[in-house]
């Protein structure tokens, strides 16, 4: 085996030292002859199929990648031993892989070896080749810079040179006459240098990120975020990251509703078996019917929760129609739910959970059409699912003149129309009203 690897180790160097790869020039024998010596050598002392009865001869091939190394695949390195030659034979035929796939760029050499004292002929050999569709293949460092030890292109030359790469976008370069260019890719509003890993002119919605630099890119961590056209970086997880932690925070306050009920379910069936032994009294009654309008806010509110669960779980798994939460502009304190032009609908709004279930409410009537003209109706929709989120933390966030909310049916009218932002405008109501207005029509009730 030793004097074989010895014998073919020069002729395969020999073969490979002289094709430029992808990734440069020729590839010189101190750098390939380590690699192959290995692979040869223990392709060559593997368990080679072989049967004692026939001469020890071989059609053999051997695949190793850009770096030499053996491609330990299935087939990948293999060999067939000639058939039984009897006498008056004149032709046999040795057929070797069919419709091997080599997925990456690399060398396959292939060789005829007879390691016999017997002569063995061989003749005619025929190795088809078919393309496969992949050209190349290219991976980046976190800011764009091509790593040339993970990338790889066919060794074709007649094909025009792919442009798009990082991130999909158009890499601008070679615009000089000596072949050297500013090596900056395109993405739509502005260009991105990756050599410095910054954006070369000014953000034209700075305001959104004041506290970023204008020329920042993606926030400095493209790990986590993208920046589709040069204008906004978002974080492309960052709306299932809010759908599963709503999500289990329904599930939390499901679970301890239900527990409510229980409890409340218990306290109403002891009072009504009191009024079944003594008789029905003012008091009892009053205790009786108490209990049972805590049931039903309960049941509301478990339903209310169950609804807003199964729609934003609808809402993550449809492909018909994108979604994304926005957070709220410096300044801005009231959310709102509409398409952009590209036809996502886009749920602006705050960190608070409640308030996301409100417009997540609010992104699923627009997408199944079924959102009400009226605004009265559509916002007390919207108001119960995040009452029945967070009932107490409502009042915090939705300061109204009209008073609290401490049951579903104050969620009225009144209350919405006293709705306000920190600077005492009504959110609802026509432009002329004010505090006053709001409280009058409280006295009117």
């Amino acid at each position: 085996v030793s004097d074989i690897a010895t014998e073919l180790l020069p002729l395969l160097s020999a073969g490979v030292a002289g094709v430029g790869g992808g990734k440069g020039g020729a590839i010189p024998t101190s750098t390939s002859d380590p690699v192959l010596s290995s692979t040869l050598s223990g392709f060559l002392s593997s368990d080679r199929p072989y049967v004692n009865t026939r001469p020890k001869a071989f059609l053999n091939w051997m695949v190793v990648g850009e770096d030499f190394s053996g491609v330990s695949s299935q087939n990948h390195m293999n060999a067939v031993q000639i058939p039984t030659c009897n006498p008056g034979d004149t032709l046999k035929q040795v057929v070797g892989p069919v419709n091997m796939v080599v997925r990456r760029n690399g060398y396959i050499y292939i060789y005829l070896s007879n390691e016999s004292a017997q002569d063995v002929y061989f003749d005619n050999l025929v190795v088809n080749l078919k393309h496969g569709p992949l050209l190349e293949v290219k991976n980046y460092y976190a800011f764009g810079i091509e790593n040339p030890a993970l990338s790889t292109k066919a060794l074709k030359s007649s094909y025009y040179e792919n442009r798009i790469k990082y991130n999909g976008r158009e890499l601008q370069n070679k615009e000089f006459t000596d072949g050297t260019g500013l090596e900056a890719y395109d993405y739509g509003a502005r260009m991105y240098d990756p050599q410095i890993a910054r954006i070369t002119t000014l953000d034209p919605k700075a305001e959104l990120n004041r506290k970023w630099s204008t020329y920042v890119y993606c926030a400095d961590n493209p790990i986590r975020n993208i920046d589709p056209d040069g204008m906004e970086w978002k974080d492309p997880k960052k709306d299932a990251k809010i759908a599963e932690h709503l999500q289990g925070e329904i599930a939390k306050k499901i679970k301890t509703e239900t527990g409510n009920q229980k409890d409340a379910q218990g306290d109403a069936a002891k009072i009504q078996a009191k009024i079944d032994k003594i008789g029905s009294t003012e008091k009892l009654q009053n205790k009786l019917n108490a209990a049972n309008a805590k049931i039903a806010q309960i049941k509301k509110t478990i339903s209310n929760l169950e609804a807003s669960s199964a729609e934003i779980g609808e809402m993550g798994t449809t492909k018909n129609q994108k979604f994304t939460f926005k957070d709220l502009a410096p300044g801005q304190e009231v959310g709102k739910t509409e398409k952009d032009a590209d036809g996502t609908i886009v749920m602006t709004v705050g960190s608070q959970d409640g308030n996301r279930i409100h417009e997540a409410f609010h992104g699923y009537q627009q997408f199944k059409g079924t959102e009400s003209k009226d605004t009265y109706t559509r916002e007390e929709a919207a108001y119960a699912r995040q009452y029945a989120f967070d009932g107490n933390g409502m009042n915090t966030t939705v300061p109204s003149w009209g008073g609290s909310v401490e049951s579903y049916e104050q969620i009225t009218n009144l209350w919405l129309l006293g709705i306000h932002d920190s600077n005492g405008r009504l959110i609802y109501a026509p432009d002329t009203w004010t505090k006053e207005t709001i409280n009058y029509l409280k006295t009117q009730q």
